[in-house]
């Protein structure tokens, strides 16, 4: 897949904060993560996790197809769980 074509689909969105917006800017995400976090895998899961993004997966362009699955599987359930009602 293409990264200009994927960039800007659903599951590749999310909310920013300038600032964390303006430094993610052009960067893998993978590597943003490293420098972000110091290379401090808890905290790395943590925020995969809090973002609906699989902890053990890679942010690299060849796993993209299983990110977007993934990710848009764990945000429907999430949707679900928040949006219906329970019986």
């Amino acid at each position: 897949m293409d990264k200009d074509f994927c960039g800007n689909h659903l599951y590749n969105l999310q909310l920013l904060e300038g600032a964390e917006n303006i430094a993610k800017k052009d960067k893998d995400p993978e590597v943003w993560l490293k420098e972000e976090y110091k290379d401090n895998q808890q905290a790395i899961e943590e925020y995969k996790r809090k973002n609906y993004i699989d902890p053990t997966l890679k942010l690299e362009w060849e796993n993209i197809k299983e990110f977007r699955e993934k990710r848009e599987e764990a945000i429907i359930e999430k949707l679900k769980e928040v949006l219906l009602p329970k019986s």
